[in-house]
């Protein structure tokens, strides 16, 4: 099929209001940021990249070694990349689905799921046990036919879910238009415990986030000191940001009994 390249009037009319940010970070408790990282920094752990894997990293580095002095680093703001920029939700698969995972796993399946699970209830208990304001909905998920040929693929796919354990069943017709009341769709398979939708979240505890770009904060006295340089060997400039873990900052050798790690929820 051919497209057009020549934006027409009436394609600029419907777009003249876009905004270029994620939609969970386009909120009024985003956080403001912060200066840029421009003086040298120490610490005993430096994590790279203030995206979810960089800031899960922090806050059980945090859990686990209370005394480290840790840094996050990050050459943008919290979840500014990936982390900020998906659709919405958080799986607990691993695989990108489980007809996929069977097709390439299918021995180690059953484990992968029970990991995916594992962290996804992680990822809720902590957002629970830290109090984070993120609109966390446990929505679970459901797979729709709108074709004849479908219905017989999502009798497949939850034959495959049940194999590995996981709690997927088949939904009629009329049983999913209770939920979603559309007349194209003819069967429905629901996933009702692999599913979460959280929202950016700009508080912890009830505190606010913070934010960069380029604020480098510490806790815990720390022994083992790794100064943070760029690429080339230099100290961290303006283009070179740094995210802390939620702790204040704070003078060498002294503790802030109080301070609690970030989190920070997607997106």
């Amino acid at each position: 099929m051919a497209f057009s390249s020549v934006v027409t009037p009436a394609a600029e009319h419907m777009l003249r209001d876009v905004v270029h940010t994620p939609f969970w970070l386009d909120t009024p408790q985003r956080p403001e940021a912060s200066d840029p990282l421009l003086s040298p920094v120490t610490a005993d752990l430096v994590i790279v990249g203030a995206g979810f894997s960089g800031l899960w990293t922090a806050y059980l580095a945090r859990q686990r070694h209370p005394d480290l002095d840790i840094v996050v680093v990050d050459g943008g703001r919290i979840a500014s990349a990936a982390t900020g920029r998906n659709g919405g939700f958080v799986a607990a698969s691993l695989t990108h689905g489980v007809g996929n995972g069977m097709s390439r796993w299918p021995d180690q399946m059953p484990q992968l799921h029970q990991l995916g699970m594992a962290n996804l209830n992680a990822i809720v208990a902590t957002i629970r046990s830290e109090a984070i304001e993120c609109d966390l909905q446990l929505s679970g998920e459901i797979d729709v036919a709108v074709e004849p040929h479908q219905v017989e693929e999502l009798h497949e796919m939850v034959a495959m879910a049940e194999s590995i354990g996981a709690d997927v069943r088949l939904l009629s017709a009329e049983q999913l238009r209770a939920r979603i009341d559309s007349p194209t769709y003819l069967a429905g398979a629901y996933d009702e415990h692999g599913v979460a939708i959280p929202r950016a979240s700009a508080t912890l505890g009830g505190g606010p986030l913070p934010d960069a770009p380029g604020s480098a904060s510490r806790g815990g006295p720390g022994r083992r000191r790794r100064r943070v340089r760029d690429p080339k060997g230099q100290e961290p400039r303006g283009g070179h940001e740094a995210q802390h873990e939620g702790l204040d900052p704070l003078p060498h050798g002294r503790r802030n009994e109080d301070a609690q790690p970030l989190v920070q929820a997607p997106a």
